[in-house]
């Protein structure tokens, strides 16, 4: 799969299918049989000299036949082709999306061009500045070629996954459309990018961040989620002529959580500009009155209820974590005065930044759970609580911080899987673990002393890992089977961020900067 944007020669993205005869001789046989828009319209195909066309009411494919002799017959609206492969055979061909039958190319070369790219690019994190020499190089390597491989090569925005509707539990209706970003993953993104030296990734997710969040007027109208063009209507479909992932109904693509109002996302937004700042980009003046807008939205808006970090259908409340988060917007806005604001500014966010704190302490923490609580007034424990510390919030040192680690462990784990909650979010059957979570337990671990724990744990969850080092989004922890989109970049995401907190704390070196973002750039030293 050729990276068309990187090799010369490739203007649009297409995919080889190369079948090599080593020995003896086989028997291949070859079906093409593609449905355009889900299935839902239909799908002509046609038999070309140098190949198949298959088209649909607006797009269509070619399937180049690059190798003499291979002839496909149609037949049940599928096209076919057999052919005996005998050592020294060489067969190829190459799929293509809304363009022309391929040239005749060397497709040799272009699988040289396509190795030598990926190798110049991933080995990235072993060269100055930004050197990875810790114990699991090559597990941190391949996640970051999966955040690679989700970043849309024209806009620089990084899907949350590449499926839709693979199912959280088997049989159950949980099934959702991950093919989208999501603003909450660039401070975690940005960081595990940038910190292996991928700046030039990073960067260009932040650029899609600010340009989409820019094309809107009023804060109140920034979307959770956006399509990897920028597009704002993700509406929410089911499709009914598909059963789904072992009979997994309903299927669906869009995304209605795009609509929900969800807090958290303006400390995620202030956040990157922050960080923006950090890694040597430089905020303009003409950014500071969108950066005041937000940051003045927030004054106001935190005390509204929303539907939390994980998107819940069970109604709106007053979740914690989405406190925090604003906490963090004016928090990182009172540190972005520093480039652009000034000192008006800077004691009002200040004052409502201490007024939210004040009232998460009074009404967010429960000394019956012995924990921070998932909403005002519930004793739900809520896995995102972990990230109270990790946003700087409180020091891991605080006994609040500390029970919330100990009530996690004993209330949402099994093992060394962690649930993101367990309570009523307003749909029907269970989840698995979230394998995030588990990282940001590691984390907390970590940067609270309890490094051999985290690193035990650390090694556990790596080896749950599939042959080709990919996680999903979650785990069935009874039978180890992964549950929900898949490759989930928010894992890789978690994997990798653990991965320089672990090194960092057994003290390797060659480990590059201090990681930055939403996780602790400031706290390494602190730890307790």
């Amino acid at each position: 799969m050729p990276l068309y944007d990187e090799i010369k020669g490739f203007e649009s993205p297409v995919i080889y299918r190369m079948i090599k005869g080593l020995k003896g001789e086989v028997e291949m046989n070859m079906r093409f049989k593609p449905r355009l828009d889900y299935g839902r319209e239909k799908t002509t195909l046609e038999l070309c000299p140098e190949g198949v066309r298959a088209s649909g009411k607006k797009d269509f494919l070619t399937l180049t036949t690059l190798t003499s002799g291979m002839d496909f017959v149609l037949n049940n609206e599928e096209a076919a082709c057999s052919r005996t492969v005998i050592r020294g055979d060489e067969c190829v061909l190459m799929l293509a999306f809304n363009q022309g039958f391929g040239k005749v190319n060397d497709a040799n070369s272009a699988e040289e061009a396509t190795v030598r790219t990926w190798r110049n690019w991933a080995h990235k994190c072993g060269e100055a500045p930004c050197v990875y020499g810790g114990p699991w190089h090559d597990m941190v390597v391949r996640s970051a070629i999966t955040l690679k491989l989700l970043t849309h090569s024209h806009t620089g925005a990084v899907a949350a996954a590449a499926t839709a509707s693979l199912p959280e539990e088997i049989g159950g209706e949980r099934n959702w459309d991950y093919r989208f970003a999501w603003l909450r993953d660039a401070s975690f993104t940005v960081q595990a990018l940038n910190t292996l030296g991928h700046t030039k990734e990073a960067m260009a997710f932040l650029s899609w961040f600010q340009g989409v969040i820019s094309t809107h007027s009023d804060p109140s109208e920034i979307q959770i989620m956006y399509g990897l063009h920028g597009e704002r209507v993700l509406n929410e479909l089911e499709l009914l002529h598909l059963d789904g992932y072992r009979g997994s109904r309903p299927v669906r693509i869009g995304n209605g959580a795009a609509n929900q109002r969800q807090l958290d996302v303006y400390g995620e937004v202030l956040d990157a500009a922050y960080q923006l700042t950090r890694y040597g980009g430089v905020l303009k003046s003409e950014d500071w009155p969108f950066i005041r807008s937000l940051a003045d939205y927030v004054v106001t808006a935190w005390r509204a209820k929303d539907a939390g970090i994980w998107e819940v259908r069970g109604g709106q409340r007053h979740f914690v974590y989405s406190k925090v988060m604003c906490w963090v917007a004016l928090d990182r806005a009172v540190k972005l005065c520093d480039y652009l604001g000034d000192e008006e500014d800077k004691a009002r966010w200040s004052s409502e930044a201490e007024i939210i704190k004040d009232t998460v302490l009074s009404e967010g923490y429960s000394e019956k759970a012995g924990a921070f609580v998932q909403s005002f007034g519930s004793e739900t424990l809520d896995a995102s609580n972990l990230l109270i510390p990790l946003v700087g919030f409180l020091p891991f040192s605080d006994p609040r911080v500390q029970s919330t680690i100990e009530a996690t462990i004993k209330g949402l784990s099994s093992g060394v899987f962690v649930h993101r909650y367990k309570g009523y979010d307003g749909l029907s059957g269970s989840e698995g673990a979230f394998l995030l979570c588990s990282f940001w337990l590691i984390d907390c671990l970590t940067l609270s002393g309890r490094v051999d724990e985290a690193r035990e744990m650390f090694a556990e969850l790596m080896g749950l890992a599939n042959h080709l080092g990919l996680f999903s989004e979650e785990i069935d922890p009874l039978t180890g089977n992964f549950l929900g989109n898949f490759p989930q970049a928010f894992t890789h995401i978690g994997f990798i961020n653990s991965a320089l907190y672990l090194g960092k704390a057994a003290g390797f070196e060659q480990m590059g900067p201090e990681p930055m973002g939403t996780v602790p750039y400031f706290l390494l030293e602190k730890r307790k």
